[in-house]
């Protein structure tokens, strides 16, 4: 057995976890016990596992070469490989947004390569069978704060721990968020010297880095630790850097900070950072996404009903459309089905609880073409889908982890080009685990910010940081680079690939994005377009850069 990436163990303690093993199912249960996150490999008696992890943040991928099976990390390694062409039918799907439906987030942007299923490990027989068989299941809600609070603490804990067991320089997003902050407390506890990264934001009304500068106070109390401030001016606006986006193995999320998440990473390292670690994936895993309401309405109605009146106060959303939400009995497939007919229905997508998911639409500069494909795939999706799990709330919570962990993949391999290894210890499995296992009404409060954090690093971190209640927000940092960086996004939509392709209507495109902005459209609609676009032209010069070396 192998063990690929962040954990805690040698040889002997790796040995000792397989010991008794007589078949490759036997290693279920080291691979729900270990700490960190990691791929893991094993042979047993000619029969291959190869996983990744629950979460989603390390995959697998598979392809076929004659008769041999490979499997790689990435889809694009494999693409290389085999010399596969992109899927353009799949390629109307990223237009989606805010993000593709589940049932389809498996597939690859590349003909002839698959993807293994989070959750699940790829089993190579010696026969040459080959499947994907599932390992891990989400717990049962039912710890009541107060005790998943002191689960949760103690696995961050560990998950620090593991990343930061060399000691030396280690450093850490500040942002002033909790997330990023409860990670700088705990490995301020470890000893070794930290080094918290702050981006201040052009816009006035973010408070982030105030929070910040508090936490960097108290944490100088604690060790040895520098605060390294960096001005807007330091770092390149969002957008700057689109036109010399590497290479991904699919569109990725976050592809206008490319250039400002390398600029901070390379400062880390040029300061002799090792590993550095990221809040990333605490928005998803800490509280529970809308449709928890539906679940929670069938257990605790009383209390559905307390916490529906909050959000609605909240976000104002309609009575009659969060009782409509509430009351649906449709199962995922049919939700799902009918989904499909409302992918090109104008309006906003915000407004009310989610049925199974969040709701998505293609943008309208998408072509009646790009619009009956996705409609077609999501159809023929919809007749075989399966939820993550029986119930609306642990099957959106997992949807949002296994999104989250989509884009930070990618920005793992990302910081690696810097010279860092990006830890993400929110989407380790067992601290996954720990936040699924709290009671969903508990674990989420409209009237709280994030309550399951709060209790956990209470002792941690000060009493006083804990108590924000605010979150910052970059939209005015996004929208100043779009203004910027104009010029550069129109060349890049002179002749767009995806019109060619007859996926999206040129003129309206470029309209959208070189005059003002829609008011009804948010950025994530356009985004999801650009990076689009953005990732097909990089796949082909790649792929040209491939043909024109080989022999």
């Amino acid at each position: 057995m192998a063990v690929l990436g962040q954990c805690r163990g040698t040889a002997a303690l790796l040995a000792d976890r397989v010991a008794g093993t007589r078949a490759v199912a036997d290693l279920d249960r080291p691979a729900s016990t270990m700490a960190g996150s990691f791929h893991l490999i094993a042979s047993v008696d000619g029969r291959v596992r190869v996983q990744g992890s629950a979460s989603g943040l390390r995959r697998v991928f598979r392809t076929r070469v004659g008769r041999v099976t490979v499997a790689s990390d990435r889809s694009d390694t494999l693409a290389a490989l085999v010399g596969a062409e992109v899927d353009e039918e799949h390629l109307a799907l990223y237009l989606l947004y805010p993000w593709l439906p589940f049932a389809l987030a498996d597939r690859t942007p590349w003909r002839g390569v698959q993807g293994v299923p989070a959750g699940h490990y790829l089993l190579l027989g010696d026969d040459g069978d080959e499947r994907a068989v599932p390992w891990w299941r989400p717990p049962e809600p039912d710890l009541p704060l107060a005790e998943g609070a002191g689960v949760l603490a103690d696995r961050l804990a560990e998950a620090v721990a593991i990343r930061t067991a060399g000691g030396g320089i280690v450093s850490a997003d500040l942002s002033g968020g909790l997330d990023s902050t409860a990670l700088c407390f705990l490995a301020a506890e470890r000893g070794v010297d930290l080094l918290g990264a702050t981006v201040a934001t052009t816009d006035p009304g973010n408070d982030d880095v105030a929070w910040a500068v508090r936490a960097a106070d108290r944490l100088t109390t604690r060790g040895r630790v520098v605060h390294d401030l960096i001005d807007p001016g330091e770092v390149p606006l969002p957008y700057e850097g689109i036109v010399a986006v590497p290479p991904m193995d699919e569109p990725f999320g976050a592809f206008r900070d490319v250039a400002r998440s390398d600029a901070v990473w390379q400062r880390m390292a040029g300061r002799g950072s090792r590993v550095h670690l990221s809040g990333f994936g605490g928005d998803e895993v800490l509280q529970c996404p809308p449709a928890y309401l539906h679940t929670l309405a069938r257990r605790r109605s009383l209390t559905a009903l307390s916490h529906l009146r909050g959000y609605r106060a909240r976000y104002r959303w309609p009575l009659g459309g969060s009782l409509r939400a509430l009351a649906d009995t449709r199962p995922y497939g049919g939700w799902l089905a009918e989904a499909a007919e409302d992918v090109d229905r104008p309006g906003s997508l915000a407004g009310e609880p989610h049925r199974w998911e969040p709701a998505f639409r293609l943008p309208p500069w998408a072509t009646d073409q790009a619009v009956e494909t996705v409609r077609h795939l999501i159809r023929e999706a919809a007749g075989t889908a399966a939820p993550l799990a029986p119930d609306r709330a642990r099957h959106e919570a997992l949807v949002f982890a296994r999104q989250g962990a989509r884009t930070y993949r990618q920005a793992v391999r990302q910081a690696r080009r810097a010279g860092l290894t990006l830890a993400v210890p929110f989407l380790d499995d067992r601290v996954l685990e720990a936040c699924l296992a709290v009671r969903m009404e508990e674990r989420t409060d409209p009237r709280l910010y994030k309550p399951l954090l709060t209790r956990a690093m209470d002792g941690t971190v000060p009493r006083d940081l804990l108590e924000r209640t605010t979150k910052g927000h970059y939209a005015v940092d996004g929208h100043a680079g779009l203004r910027r960086f104009r010029a550069r996004i129109a060349e890049l939509l002179e002749d767009p690939l995806l019109a060619r392709l007859g996926l999206v209507d040129a003129d309206a495109l470029r309209s959208a994005c070189l005059s003002l902005y829609p008011p009804t459209l948010g950025l994530p609609a356009l985004d999801a377009t650009l990076a689009c676009e953005v990732w097909l032209r990089a796949a082909r010069t790649s792929r040209d850069a491939a043909v024109k070396g080989r022999p």
